[in-house]
């Protein structure tokens, strides 16, 4: 999968440097999503330099588990668009085991919730409706900021989202002993390489001997 930039739609989220906006192909009456329903999102790209000058947190994690897909508001229910325009937007959430942080300033616990954009890997028509290809058991280190999602009839909710286009905000950790970036321009570093290069830009959490 190899998306990086997505088309933009209509409906946006007040969340730092990331835009996202919703357009769903379905009549503005409809009580519930049409099938198949489209969703597509604009992000401003960073640079894997951007991302570590910039994250809130840098942490090595395990995925553990997905929500399926839900929309924003606290049923998770589909709504129709209403006519002060606020629209249903689809997400869903990554439960992560923190295994180790390199930088954290939002307080990070044993497991932490990332809000995605997006159908879930749970009951997406195709892997190409998810815009990530994280499965439970994957371990990557992971890029992400405290941002908030437009939410029904609450204004805005806080969030802990990927830092820029979800595919391109973590590393994932291969067969080889080696973290993979797969952005425009791939790169492939073991961890004492990665937490090197992140110690120039920023302060790093003590690391435990290895």
């Amino acid at each position: 999968m190899k998306k990086w930039v997505l088309v933009v739609a209509a409906l946006g989220i007040t969340a730092g440097v990331a835009i996202a906006a919703v357009e769903l192909f379905a009549p503005r009456s409809s009580a519930r999503p049409p099938e198949p329903w489209a969703f597509e999102t604009t992000y401003l790209f960073l640079s894997q330099d951007e991302m570590i000058a910039q994250a809130d947190a840098i942490f090595v994690g395990t995925v553990v588990g997905f929500s399926p897909t839900r929309w924003n508001q606290d049923s998770g229910e589909y709504y129709p668009c209403e006519p002060l325009g606020n629209c249903p937007l689809p997400l869903h959430y990554v439960e992560v085991q923190v295994i180790r942080t390199i930088v954290d300033t939002l307080g990070l616990g044993e497991t932490t919730t990332l809000t995605v954009l997006g159908a879930s890997p749970l009951d997406a028509a195709s892997s190409d409706d998810v815009e990530h290809d994280l499965q439970v058991g994957d371990r990557a280190i992971m890029f992400v900021r405290q941002g908030e999602l437009a939410w029904r009839g609450g204004g805005a909710r806080p969030a802990i989202m990927f830092m820029t286009a979800p595919n391109i905000s973590y590393l994932k950790y291969g067969d080889d002993g080696l973290y993979h970036y797969e952005g425009p321009e791939p790169a492939d570093y073991t961890f004492e390489e990665l937490v090197a290069r992140i110690e120039g830009k920023r302060l790093v959490v003590p690391q435990p001997d290895q």
